[in-house]
């Protein structure tokens, strides 16, 4: 089955978003990847805000992506909010490369001049990236709230300590468990 929708072959600049892509089933459903919506082969660069923003059953691949000058620092060239696959694209000259959060798989990009390479939050992947010449290569990190279920790999006794040491915190700031190959 081809996907719904693609979006490809532009020349995007001078926006707050440059491509601003979403495909929802339902509440956080997955479609099957041949039914994503695909954005490939675009110029995305000098956006205010975010070159590309994806969420949900989106495939970024084959773009080139830079020059995004956000907000005190916080501009994004390619950024995820949940799942999605971000792949073969070039990325730099940004506050952040790729940021990439909720299960989203970041592969085969090459990622530089940035700030931070490639940002992974909460279940992110980093597989077979090209990541130099950035302050940070990849950052990690999560906050968590008591609210949040702590990962299997954490000890169970973990956020009990946190709970005690800082009972008013709000969340605190751990070092999350994340795949990283390269």
């Amino acid at each position: 089955m081809a996907p719904r929708t693609i979006v490809s072959g532009n020349t995007i600049h001078n926006e707050e978003i440059g491509i601003d892509a979403m495909y929802r089933l339902g509440f956080f459903e997955t479609a099957p990847s041949a039914d994503w919506l695909r954005v490939e082969d675009n110029q995305v660069f000098g956006n205010l805000e975010v070159g590309i923003r994806l969420q949900e059953n989106v495939l970024v691949t084959n773009n080139v992506v830079h020059g995004q000058r956000g907000y005190g620092g916080g501009s994004r060239g390619i950024s995820s909010f949940s799942a999605g696959t971000i792949a073969n694209n070039q990325v730099y000259d940004n506050d952040f490369g790729v940021f990439a959060e909720s299960d989203t798989l970041v592969e085969n990009n090459d990622s530089y001049l940035n700030a931070v390479g490639v940002y992974l939050d909460r279940e992110g992947q980093a597989i077979g990236n090209r990541i130099h010449s950035n302050d940070v290569g990849i950052r990690t990190d999560r906050m968590v709230s008591r609210r949040d279920r702590i990962t299997s790999r954490s000890r169970p006794d973990d956020d009990r300590r946190r709970t005690e040491r800082f009972p008013r915190a709000r969340a605190s700031r751990i070092q999350h468990d994340c795949r990283v190959r390269g």
